[in-house]
């Protein structure tokens, strides 16, 4: 009946098959063609019943012969579960914890060796896992180590090949001092940086820093006045076409020829995307279009680079570009850049200095030395304090003894005791006493002493009686010849505060002031200094006598020195042996920013100066000139004022200051965002101590004809 209703199903007992039934050997009989598989499936069930102690397991035959002809290989605990009839009671079994360790006297000794096995193999396990862990720890500190020898080997090697390069660099640097007097001759490539490499923390609070670098753009082209120079002008920030051709007309209208083909003007591509307060030198360091650019347009000829003030990166972009450096290196720039260090060229040059003391590291130090100055130089009404990496003013501050209640009230008391009252008071009431000159550097006293306590600084006198303030210009040559390049008169807006400069100045004979410039020129050569430098001096009287005093020393070319190579080329024509201007005076007013001034439209603004009369006369050389650092957009200017005396140039500066004023709206406008009216002070202060007849400034614009030399034309210079 099983086998006539297609079943087929036969019994497993106690592992062992029932295969001497009827029903086996039916199941045989049916499926003769896939036996083998069948037989094989049959062994995986005893071998499951005996190992579970399955006490009868009923399979069906059927289903035993669909799954050995599928033939998948090993098959699943599902798939053999689904042949056997009886599947809850076995499966129950099967799955019974320690049920296969309950067969036979051997389940205790099988249970062990589950065990064992189990315990062995979570040990070997753990053992396998630390090995792991230990392996992988031993390959990452292989790795690590080759790494750090990698880049050890490389930093060698690149420290082998700048030092190579550095080498290279200053033999090049020895056979350019040595063949100057010949590459002066010769036909010769300029490369004008006009960087400020200073610290960042000063360079990011700094106002138009960019403006204050491009501001000797003018004074720089000039260099076009040597027919065998031409000139690369590295900029930091893309100049206005107008802007450069501004310039370039004047240089033509002067007499330069060929300035177009003579002038390239470069900029960082990166300068954009650099952090605010980066200097020049830096931006073309980390732009290396712009350093192709310069190899490419230096590479076989004669060339040399003029810096602005020399850090650290001047040296290495020269080293790179393998052109020598018309000024001092980075490492004498840190000993004498600095106002300690000028103190030791002006002793080495034998100069008159005023007293005070230099090299101080300390605040506390500072205010005790200060103390000691003012009880042992009573006649001394003001004190300088001046950080050793200030530049163009910044970073000074001054303290007028007048407001000391104890220099008034214990001047006859105990030296000691006195000096003991002094410096209690200087340590509480600093922050009443002492003026600083550049509060968006050092907006309070204690920021201004902590500025000092991490640079350095200087203390030194300011005389009672100033009569003038002459600026010495010098070029070193790198033979160590000395040239006295102008003496001017530096325009003093707010106090201790350079704004602009005059000339010439009439206080002190010329010959005076030479002979000191030239004294520390050579004080500066024999330190390994060359190229500008420019010397600030004061001069004034004590008991009836003139005296001067040398207060500080730019080892860089200044704006002052750069305007008066612009004013000499424009007032005084190509010079020949001397650097007189045509017995012109002239007047600058300094670089003038004010937010307003961005807001100016460009053509309407120079259109009005024209109906003004607020222009410059080419012919006669008077009149008004505009500095132009860029486009308005840019926020500051400055004017350049020309006239037959020193009182007619005052009259064009106030003209035009007047006119600025009216144009700007100061709505709003804090005196921290602006200098104009430090500039419109100063030419008030010129206008008092003016001592002749003042000539108006014209009232329309004058044309200009170019010298007989050339073929008549009308030429109209621009004011922008």
């Amino acid at each position: 009946m099983l086998r006539h209703h297609g079943l087929h199903h036969f019994v497993i007992t106690r592992g062992k098959t029932m295969d001497m039934t009827p029903q086996f050997m039916a199941f045989q009989g049916a499926f003769p063609h896939v036996w083998g598989g069948i037989v094989s499936l049959i062994r995986i069930f005893e071998r499951r019943a005996l190992q579970f102690a399955v006490p009868l397991m009923w399979l069906d035959g059927c289903k035993v012969a669909a799954l050995a002809e599928i033939d998948l290989g090993m098959p699943t605990h599902e798939q053999l579960m689904g042949c056997v009839v009886n599947r809850s009671e076995v499966e129950a079994m099967i799955l019974h914890p320690g049920q296969r360790f309950c067969v036979g006297k051997d389940g205790y000794h099988s249970a062990a060796k589950a065990i064992q096995a189990v315990v062995r193999m979570h040990l070997q396990r753990r053992r396998y896992d630390r090995l792991r862990l230990e392996h992988s720890a031993a390959r990452s500190i292989q790795k690590g180590w080759e790494l750090c020898q990698a880049h050890l080997e490389t930093r060698r090697r690149i420290m082998q090949s700048l030092k190579e390069r550095e080498m290279r660099w200053q033999q090049i640097c020895t056979d350019f001092a040595a063949s100057w007097p010949e590459i002066r001759k010769r036909p010769r490539l300029v490369v004008h940086i006009p960087s400020l490499s200073l610290p960042h923390a000063i360079t990011e609070a700094a106002p138009y820093l960019d403006c204050i670098q491009n501001a000797q753009m003018a004074g720089r082209l000039c260099d076009l006045m040597d027919p065998n120079v031409s000139v690369i002008y590295v900029a930091p920030f893309s100049v206005e076409p107008a802007v450069v051709q501004y310039y370039a007309k004047i240089l033509s209208a002067s007499g330069i020829r060929g300035v177009d083909s003579r002038v390239t003007v470069l900029t960082p591509e990166n300068a954009m995307y650099l952090p605010e307060g980066i200097s020049l030198t830096k931006a073309a360091l980390w732009s290396p279009r712009l350093l192709k650019e310069l190899q490419r347009l230096t590479h076989g000829k004669t060339a040399y680079i003029v810096p602005g003030l020399v850090g650290s990166e001047e040296q290495t972009l020269a080293a790179h570009l393998q052109l020598p450096l018309l000024s001092l290196d980075s490492g004498v720039s840190m000993l004498f850049a600095t106002k300690s260090g000028t103190k030791r060229i002006f002793d080495a040059a034998d100069v008159p200095i005023p007293p005070g003391v230099s090299d101080l590291s300390d605040d506390t130090a500072m205010l005790q030395e200060l103390a000691s100055l003012i009880v042992a130089n009573r006649d001394v009404p003001r004190w300088v304090l001046k950080i050793d990496n200030g530049f163009a003013s910044h970073g000074t501050a001054f303290l007028d003894v007048s407001r000391l209640r104890s220099f008034k009230l214990g001047e006859g008391d105990n030296e000691g005791e006195w000096q003991g009252a002094l410096l209690e008071e200087l340590r509480v009431f600093g922050a009443k006493l002492f003026k600083v000159s550049t509060p968006f550097l050092y907006p309070t006293w204690p920021a201004f002493l902590r500025g000092f306590r991490l640079n350095g600084g200087i203390i030194e006198a300011a005389p009672a009686e100033i009569v003038s303030c002459p600026q010495v210009n010098l070029f070193i040559h790198p033979n160590g010849d000395v040239d006295v390049r102008s003496c001017q008169e530096q325009v003093v807006s707010p106090p201790l505060c350079r704004q602009g400069c005059m000339y010439p100045q009439t206080h002190i004979p010329e010959e005076r002031l030479e002979s000191i410039g030239r004294s520390i020129g050579r004080a500066c050569f024999e330190k390994n200094i060359f190229g500008y430098a420019s010397v600030d001096l004061v001069a004034f009287r004590r008991e009836g006598e003139l005296q001067l005093w040398a207060v500080d020393l730019d080892l860089q070319l200044t704006d002052s020195a750069a305007i008066h190579e612009l004013l000499l080329l424009v007032c005084g024509g190509l010079p020949a042996a001397t650097t007189r201007l045509c017995s012109r005076n002239y007047l600058y007013s300094g670089i003038i920013h004010h937010p307003q001034i961005a807001n100016l439209q460009h053509s309407t603004f120079f259109t009005i100066c024209k109906q003004k009369g607020i222009s410059f006369d080419m012919q006669e050389k008077v009149g008004s000139l505009f500095h132009l650092v860029d486009s308005l957009a840019r926020g500051c200017f400055g004017v350049m004022c020309s006239g037959l005396v020193a009182e007619q140039a005052v009259a064009y500066l106030a003209a035009a200051v007047e006119f600025i004023q009216l144009e700007l709206d100061n709505t709003g406008i804090d005196e921290s965002d602006t200098n104009l009216h430090h500039v419109a002070a100063a030419c008030r202060a010129l206008n008092r101590h003016a001592t002749g007849p003042v000539t108006k400034a014209p009232r329309k614009l004058v044309r200009v004809t170019q010298s007989s030399r050339t073929p008549q034309r009308d030429a109209e210079l621009p004011l922008a």
